[in-house]
Parts: C-alpha cells; sequence; structure tokens
C-alpha cells in the first residue's frame, strides 16, 4: 500500500520511509518521504499535497491494487 501511495502522489524516484505499527485499534502506517528524486535532484510538486493525499488514502481504500 506505500508504493501505490508512494506512486499515487508522484514521489517515485524519491527516498522514503513506511514504519507501520499496530498500537492503536488498527494497524497503520506512517510515510517520511523527501521531496528531492535521486534519480535527476528535481523536487517534486507539493502544490495541494493535503487534498490529493486525502483523495488518494480514500481511492486506495476502497481500491487498493489501483495502481499495480
Amino acid at each position: 500500500m506505500a508504493e501505490d501511495y508512494i506512486q499515487g502522489m508522484g514521489f517515485e524516484g524519491s527516498q522514503y520511509v513506511v514504519y507501520c505499527h499496530g498500537d492503536k485499534d488498527h494497524d497503520h502506517i506512517h510515510i517520511v518521504a523527501s521531496r528531492i528524486r535521486i534519480t535527476d535532484g528535481t523536487m517534486i510538486n507539493n502544490i495541494w499535497d493535503y487534498v490529493r493525499s486525502e483523495k488518494l488514502i480514500r481511492e486506495l481504500e476502497f481500491y487498493p491494487k489501483r495502481f499495480r
């Protein structure tokens, strides 16, 4: 799911870390990603990233294999 999120947000080629834990009522993940692509040094656009992220998260909840 983290890879699908990274792809859906346009973070391909950047470094990221995923931390998964289940210390609450449900399992969940945290993702920390660099906005600088290591492949070519370009910066990832973060305009409206919160809105795009919320939409993508909802899509992944209902269609988890959308990007595969």
